[in-house]
C-alpha cells in the first residue's frame, strides 16, 4: 500500500484493514490520492473474506470516488466562512429565518450592538425585538409586519427604545429566498442604525420649515411655536420652550411652550 500511496492515505488504509481483521468490516474511511488529472477523494468499504485452509487473511475493498461531494462541501464551508467574516465585520446586522418553522437560523453579532438585544435572545424568541418598538411607531409597524406578504418582503424605517433607554432610528429590509420549486422557505433580513442620518434629515426639515415661516409674514409666536414643535419631533417625548430676554437685558419672559402646561 505504501508503495502507491502517500503516507497519510496508506496509514488510513492499513488502519482500516486492521479494524476489518478484528471486527470483520470497516466503512466510511476516506483517502486522498493524487491522480494525473488532480487530487481525488475516495470512500472505502472493507470486508474480511472467509479464510481458506493454508491461506492468510484476505479482504474485499470497495472504493467510491466522492471527489464532487468533498469539493462541494469544501466550497460550502468556504462560502459560509466568508459570509460570517462579512456579517461579523460590517455595521449592518444580518439575520436568516426559516419561514415554515418560524425559527431564526442566524443572527449576526451587530444585532446586539444596534438594538441591545443579545443574539441568543433573538434565536430563542425571534419576536422579542417588538417590545422595543417606540410607542409612536409600535401600532403601525406591528400592523404592517403582521400583514406583510412574505413573498415580497418589506423596507421600512422606525424607532426603537433600547434596554439602556437610548432611542434609535432603524432601517429594516427583508427579502424572500425561494427553493427550486419557487416556494419561499427562508427570509433574509438586514437592519441598520440610521439615527445620525435621520437626525440630520429631520433637523434640515425643521430648519427649512422655520425659514419658510419666517419669510411668510407670520407672527413671532407662530414662528417660535413651529420651531419648538419641530425640534420636539427630533426627540420623541421631549418638551421644549423658548424664553425671551427683554431689551433691558435683565428680565426674561415666556415665549412659547406648545406641550407644556400654560
Amino acid at each position: 500500500v505504501s508503495d502507491v500511496m502517500h503516507p497519510a492515505a496508506a496509514n488510513n488504509v492499513m488502519d482500516g484493514l486492521r479494524e476489518t481483521l478484528k471486527t470483520g468490516r470497516s466503512s466510511g474511511r476516506q483517502i486522498e490520492l493524487d491522480l494525473p488529472d488532480g487530487p481525488h477523494w475516495f470512500e472505502l468499504t472493507m470486508a474480511r473474506k472467509p479464510e481458506l485452509p493454508g491461506h492468510g487473511p484476505s479482504f474485499v475493498v470497495l472504493s467510491r470516488d466522492i471527489s464532487e461531494r468533498v469539493l462541494a462541501a469544501e466550497a460550502l464551508r468556504t462560502s459560509e466562512e466568508r459570509f460570517r467574516e462579512m456579517a461579523e465585520n460590517v455595521r449592518e446586522a444580518f439575520w436568516l429565518a426559516d419561514v415554515d418553522k418560524k425559527q431564526m437560523l442566524y443572527v449576526s453579532p451587530a444585532f446586539e450592538a444596534i438594538t441591545g438585544i443579545s443574539v441568543s435572545s433573538m434565536l430563542a424568541e425571534p419576536q422579542c425585538w417588538r417590545t422595543m418598538l417606540h410607542p409612536l411607531d409600535r401600532d403601525s409597524v406591528v400592523a404592517l409586519l403582521d400583514g406583510v406578504d412574505r413573498t415580497k418582503g418589506y423596507d421600512l424605517e422606525y424607532r426603537i427604545e433600547r434596554p439602556d433607554g437610548q432611542m434609535r432610528w432603524i432601517h429594516s429590509r427583508t427579502a424572500p429566498i425561494r427553493d427550486t420549486h419557487g416556494h419561499v422557505y427562508r427570509v433574509a433580513g438586514v437592519i441598520d442604525d440610521i439615527t445620525d442620518r435621520k437626525s440630520l434629515q429631520l433637523q434640515d426639515d425643521v430648519e427649512r420649515m422655520v425659514l419658510q415661516f419666517m419669510t411668510s409674514d407670520r407672527s413671532l409666536p407662530d414662528v417660535l411655536e413651529r420651531f419648538v414643535s419641530g425640534f420636539e419631533s427630533l426627540l420623541p417625548g421631549a418638551r421644549g420652550s423658548v424664553l425671551l430676554l427683554d431689551p433691558d437685558g435683565i428680565h426674561i419672559r415666556h415665549g412659547v411652550a406648545p406641550q407644556l402646561p400654560q
